[in-house]
């Protein structure tokens, strides 16, 4: 069995999920969408899970998006639980509705995995940067002004006898 399809049986054979039937039909329908690389909207999703009985809701996109929201928290916590173990973990990260795979399993990298980028490198080279330009201020500061000027700043104790 795909391995994707593995870790929903996981969450379908779960207490968490157990009364979860639209939560379930909702996953089940973003790893069918991540297996034809297409990217759903929620107004897509809404349409396609919904269909009539959409109109049943005052705004079924809105809906949608509460139940997005809802299972985020639902994986979160079957994923600290009873999940805890699973080889292969499914996400929905927040501002988008493709399902993200992760874990010891992955073997391909599915199209809606995104690479978080690490802040590290761009504080370090702003951090470097902004040393050299002070470097460089002061040394132009220090280059530009009279040998007596930079004497008389640096030992402030001489008098100046006549």
């Amino acid at each position: 069995m795909n391995p994707k399809w593995e870790a929903y049986a996981h969450i379908e054979k779960s207490k968490s999920f157990a009364k979860a039937d639209l939560s379930l039909k909702i996953i089940k329908y973003l790893v069918e969408a991540d297996e034809k690389g297409e990217k759903p909207s929620s107004a897509q999703i809404a349409f396609d899970i919904l269909g009539k009985d959409g109109e049943v809701y005052k705004d079924p996109v809105s809906f949608m998006r509460v139940q997005i929201h809802h299972i985020r928290k639902k994986l979160d916590i079957y994923y600290l639980s009873e999940g805890k173990n699973d080889p292969l973990h499914i996400s929905i990260p927040k501002g988008s509705y493709e399902i993200e795979f992760t874990g010891k399993n992955t073997t391909e990298n599915t199209p809606s995995k995104k690479k978080k980028k690490s802040l590290l490198v761009p504080i370090l080279a702003g951090t470097l940067f902004i040393s050299l330009i002070i470097i460089t201020l002061l040394s132009i500061l220090l280059l530009n002004t009279p040998a007596s000027s930079t004497n008389q700043r640096l030992s402030p104790l001489k008098s100046n006898k006549n």
